[in-house]
């Protein structure tokens, strides 16, 4: 765990320092994985759990542009181009 959480936080500061942005939860994740690769094995990993990890990573984002759009089109039609 030692390993994970020093290069979870190394990625940290690289990104930090080369004005990336960048996420602490996708370098813990991917610390985790890769310490399971090398350590255990490809069987060590949960891959299933892995999928959904990643899947959320693409799939929230996509949520929230689709939520944030339908409340803006909501908002323009019902309230800011209502007429008086």
């Amino acid at each position: 765990m030692l390993v994970v959480m020093f290069s979870g936080g190394l990625t940290m500061l690289t990104g930090t320092f080369g004005r990336v942005p960048i996420s602490a939860h996708h370098s813990v994740v991917g610390s985790l994985v890769a310490v399971a690769l090398i350590t255990k094995g490809p069987d060590a990993v949960h891959w299933e759990l892995v999928k959904e990890i990643v899947f959320s990573w693409v799939g929230n984002p996509l949520l929230g542009m689709f939520t944030s759009c339908c409340i803006f089109v909501g908002i323009d039609k019902l309230v800011l181009k209502r007429a008086d």
